[in-house]
């Protein structure tokens, strides 16, 4: 009886909150505040011109009804593209991110207001949702499945705070490019290979500052001490990537070691207060579940690099490793002396790994504020040229030719300024290949991996160098070797293996590779060439009008005039193929 007092109705919940709010207000309140006032009065404004009701409203962000999901996608996505477009820069010249989640549920309605569990997983879903995204609940994205304008990517099934029950959550791809680069959950019915080297996984840190907001921090923390180990031979470390899809899964490190086909896993904890932080750290032997090293830090935020290098050694002798002094000499990074340019390139990285061209032209201004913090700063360097050289091959600038140059002088000034980082090396091979500079640019890359050779985007690119200079075997080898190392693999390591194969004729193969793409839409190029060279002129001319539906201007000749192969021959095979599936030349 008494549930009948109460009008239900189904609604979809829109959550949005801004990132490290209480810690803008506390360095700078009437500025915060005044960003944070204009930014809530164009979603309010935009939220009901959309038909939806604002139901709860705080400084830093609203909970409001709609009737349908495709309203309120279309209001955070307007947002999201707005803040993106137009940042706001807050007192630490930090640009202001607000983070959102949608669901779909029956919810109570009483003064219009509104309650149940349906609001409540909308709260989490914005809790956990990358800073300036948009994750979606499985009830949502079964309401705006049919949107074709979104991509989404499924993200996992999430425990979330106070839900009883495991949420479906997916992630709204608001740039074509992103779905191409984004780690990627794949069902598997066996797990990984077992390797022959110590292996080790490295979670992100939780996060425990009173405030929440020091998320950036931990991911930091936990990708240099990935980064520290990936330069032992002797290890087998998996990738950045992968290991933080696992985030916020609460996962045993037996399950943990199973889903990524690893030994060791190591987690653990920061809480930061002020100019202190406390670092909690915990190695375990994910076969048996017990612990093999733990321990717990008390320092001044300024030591947080010895931290790391006190930390990584400390993890190598537990794991009983025969390291040469070369290694742990490389693996002590040459870091920034400021603690701001490191915090901007953090920052960087969250935007970074959006991969769009806002996320990118994001992530740029903080590298470059990285550098006006301190000018030798060679990771902002190497992080910087990839900035400009995703403009050039992504034209997310209307000046590609000056990208392309930017990109080459920002990873040279990486090498000259520190010799021992893999990333500036990777980054000017990359830039020398797109250059047909093939020769330099496979000297940079055998580099780069002989600085890390745990390294997976790293060796998943050279093995692409490696193809276009004719060099196959070697090439799927090191491909396949990524795909282990980085078991939730981005779709442009499928899509190369397809290249490669492709180059051979092994056209079957070619059109397998692309298939395990979660969105094969960069792979119709391939597909519709590799059917029409099997004679399926059916299937091929299917992709090929694809093709034409995105891209109207497509001209075979342009494209193949680009390819930076040595053998003339293959992209003459390519351009054939191409024009058997119906292309214009």
């Amino acid at each position: 009886m008494v549930a009948e007092r109460y009008n239900r109705e189904l609604a979809a919940i829109l959550s949005v909150d801004m990132k490290e709010y209480s810690r803008l207000m506390s360095l700078d309140e009437v500025g915060t505040h005044e960003l944070t006032k204009a930014a809530m009065s164009n979603l309010r404004e935009a939220i009901c011109s959309a038909s939806g009701k604002v139901v709860t409203f705080a400084g830093d962000g609203v909970i409001a009804k709609f009737s349908n999901a495709s309203d309120a996608l279309n209001v955070a996505v307007n947002f999201q593209t707005q803040m993106h477009t137009d940042p706001m820069m807050s007192h630490e010249n930090q640009i202001i991110q607000f983070r959102i989640g949608l669901n779909v549920a029956y919810v109570i309605v009483e003064n219009d207001q509104i309650h149940g569990d349906g609001v409540n997983i909308a709260k989490r879903l914005e809790s956990i949702a990358d800073p300036g995204g948009i994750f979606l609940s499985q009830s949502a994205y079964e309401h705006i499945a049919d949107r074709t304008e979104y991509k989404t990517e499924f993200v996992g099934n999430k425990s979330l705070k106070n839900i009883s029950h495991e949420v479906g959550v997916y992630r709204i791809l608001q740039d074509d490019i992103a779905s191409l680069h984004k780690p990627t959950l794949r069902s598997r019915d066996l797990p990984p290979p077992p390797t022959t080297r110590t292996s080790i996984a490295v979670l992100p840190f939780l996060d425990m500052s009173s405030s929440g907001d020091q998320g950036f921090l931990c991911d930091g923390i936990s990708e240099d001490i990935i980064l520290n180990l990936s330069r032992f031979r002797e290890l087998f470390v998996i990738s950045r990537n992968s290991s933080f899809q696992l985030k916020g899964l609460s996962l045993s490190p037996s399950e943990v070691g199973r889903r990524l086909g690893v030994k060791y896993v190591l987690d653990g904890s920061v809480r930061r207060s002020v100019n202190r932080l406390k670092v909690v750290a915990s190695l375990t032997d994910a076969h048996s579940n017990n612990n093999v090293w733990s321990d717990d830090y008390s320092l001044d935020i300024s030591d947080l690099f010895n931290l790391q290098d006190e930390m990584t050694g400390v993890i190598s002798s537990r794991l009983a490793l025969s390291v040469e002094e070369q290694e742990r000499h490389l693996a002590r990074n040459r870091q920034t002396n400021d603690l701001d340019a490191y915090g901007f390139v953090l920052h960087a990285q969250e935007s970074f790994f959006k991969y769009t061209k806002e996320g990118n032209n994001t992530a740029r201004l903080l590298y470059q504020r990285a550098l006006e913090r301190d000018p030798q700063y060679a990771r902002a360097y190497a992080a910087l040229s990839r900035t400009h050289i995703y403009d050039w091959r992504y034209l997310w600038t209307d000046s590609p030719e000056e990208s392309f140059a930017a990109a080459l002088e920002c990873a040279n000034q990486a090498v000259s300024l520190d010799d021992r980082d893999p990333r500036g090396y990777a980054e000017l091979g990359f830039v020398l290949l797109w250059s047909n500079e093939n020769e330099r640019a496979n000297l940079m890359y055998k580099k780069a991996l002989q600085l890390n050779p745990n390294d997976a985007d790293i060796m998943a690119e050279y093995a692409d160098a490696l193809q276009y200079a004719g060099y196959y075997d070697e090439c799927e080898k090191l491909l396949k070797q990524a795909m282990r190392l980085n078991p939730f693999y981005p779709d442009w390591y499928p899509w190369y293996l397809a290249d490669a194969y492709y180059a051979q004729e092994r056209y079957q193969d070619a059109i397998d590779a692309v298939l395990m793409m979660q969105d094969k839409t960069e792979g119709e190029r391939l597909l519709a060439a590799s059917y029409a060279m099997l004679g399926d002129q059916k299937s091929a001319e299917q992709y090929a009008e694809k093709i034409l539906q995105k891209h109207p201007n497509f001209s075979v000749s342009r494209w193949t005039s680009i390819q930076p192969d040595v053998d003339d021959a293959i992209k003459e095979r390519f351009a054939a193929g191409l024009l058997r599936a119906g292309l214009p030349e």
